[in-house]
């Protein structure tokens, strides 16, 4: 899964570069650190952080896959 996230990710702010990191830290609730380290297959994340980051992804116009 932390494979899928990191490479989910680093697609959506390839397809939506008008995103920073930072923008979406703030909108998730956390730093643009983690946002990097999640990006880079540093960390994962929680179930709740998950729902949130998949929720702002759609806001966006970002279908995330499952699988």
């Amino acid at each position: 899964m932390q494979n899928n996230l990191t490479n989910t990710m680093n697609d959506f702010f390839t397809q939506r570069p008008a995103v920073t990191a930072s923008g979406f830290a703030l909108e998730v609730g956390c730093c643009r650190y983690t946002i990097n380290l999640i990006r880079n297959g540093k960390i994962g994340v929680s179930d709740e952080m998950l729902e949130r980051m998949i929720a702002i992804m759609n806001k966006y116009g970002y279908e995330v896959k499952n699988g």
